[in-house]
């Protein structure tokens, strides 16, 4: 027989869960800013929609993997208790995630911001006025704290959709199970 879950085991699963794919999520980060030093704007299309997808299906299936292993490993594993583990670990994943991005552009890559802005301002050309400008400056000071939030927002609520979406088939649930033999259909007064 197998141990019961309960909410401690549930957010130390979910925490452990929430690492790895968090940790797969920024390695993308990573990996994608190596491949954008590729001079080929083709090549590196192909590869930024390659390594998109790869983490996308990755993603998608250690969540899978995550919610049937806590399934079978306890009893009275429930569909509301997969998508309770699956929200924890989307909380978790969105922070790890969304703390590496803010990483990335304040310490590790800090002109990355000021670069995609004057690529802005380029393409904006004799278009921008002094007003746009200032406008692009307030909100190049504000990118930090706008790509923090938005990527916690987004991938919190990505990971509660998908939660919601696998939590429906995992645990399995077997119409059948809770009929005894016989239970319904040898009853001699017919009902």
């Amino acid at each position: 027989m197998k141990e019961n879950i309960t909410t401690g085991i549930l957010l130390n699963k979910a925490g452990i869960a929430g690492i790895v794919l968090g940790l797969v999520s920024t390695a993308y980060i990573f990996i994608s800013t190596g491949i954008a030093s590729i001079t080929s704007p083709v090549l590196n299309t192909l590869l930024t929609i390659l390594l998109w997808t790869v983490k996308f299906v990755l993603c998608i299936w250690l969540m899978i993997f995550f919610m049937k292993r806590l399934a079978k490993s306890y009893d009275n594993v429930t569909n509301s208790t997969t998508f309770k583990f699956g929200t924890t670990v989307a909380a978790c994943s969105a922070l790890i995630f969304a703390a590496a991005s803010l990483a990335n552009v304040t310490i590790i890559n800090p002109d990355l911001i000021s670069r995609q802005m004057e690529a802005v301002v380029q393409i904006l050309g004799s278009k921008a006025d002094s007003n746009t400008l200032a406008a692009l400056g307030d909100i190049e000071e504000s990118m930090p704290e706008i790509v923090f939030f938005s990527n916690l927002f987004y991938c919190f609520l990505y990971g509660v959709v998908l939660s919601l979406i696998l939590s429906r088939r995992i645990p399995s649930n077997d119409p059948f199970a809770n009929l005894e033999e016989g239970n319904d259909f040898d009853r001699e007064d017919g009902t």
